[in-house]
């Protein structure tokens, strides 16, 4: 009997890490948006942003909702910068993160945006 409870400890407690380390590398994840964020907005230093946007892809690529949002502010600097890449960076949010609405919406505007109306 106390080695099943002790077990059952055991596994409540590795439970409550893995809850907290989820918890903290979605935070990392949601600060290192940010600071892409505040370098592509505020500073206006699109190469940063797009360093710290891949950076957060490759660290964070599980945490589906900020993966996709950084996605989709990716394609929007490769955007501002000329850079074809955007296209392709839109569709992959298309292709990889079709279960986040937001960023699925926002890409295909861009795309449409990127392609121009619809022939007749």
């Amino acid at each position: 009997m106390r080695r099943h409870v002790l077990g059952l400890a055991i596994c409540i407690s590795l439970a409550a890490l893995m809850t907290v380390a989820t918890a903290q590398r979605s935070a990392e994840a949601e600060q290192l948006l940010q600071a892409a964020t505040h370098a592509e907005i505020v500073e206006g230093d699109l190469d940063k942003a797009i360093a710290l946007y891949r950076d957060l892809l490759s660290r964070f690529p599980n945490d589906r909702v900020v993966a996709a949002q950084a996605l989709v502010k990716l394609g929007a600097c490769y955007e501002k910068m000329g850079r074809g890449e955007a296209r392709t960076t839109y569709e992959r949010v298309l292709r990889d993160y079709a279960d986040q609405p937001g960023a699925v919406r926002i890409a295909r505007a861009k795309l449409q945006e990127l392609t121009g109306p619809a022939p007749a």
